[in-house]
């Protein structure tokens, strides 16, 4: 493991990394749908967790019908 993938992401750069607004990452948090961690009062999010999340969200391309 790199010392970058160690890094902490703030919930600015999450919001970004998402396309999503803050305001919309903070609904995810308190909903409980991506993993966050409190620090010093800061919220930090583990790059794996991000990740986790995406992978949770996507879903499979629907096919319509010939």
């Amino acid at each position: 493991m790199t010392t970058n993938s160690k890094r902490m992401l703030t919930l600015p750069e999450v919001a970004e990394l998402l396309s999503i607004s803050k305001t919309t990452l903070y609904r995810l948090i308190y909903g409980r749908k991506i993993k966050c961690y409190k620090i010093s009062g800061l919220l930090r999010f583990k790059q794996e967790d991000v990740e986790d999340y995406i992978n949770r969200s996507s879903i499979e391309p629907f096919i319509w019908p010939e």
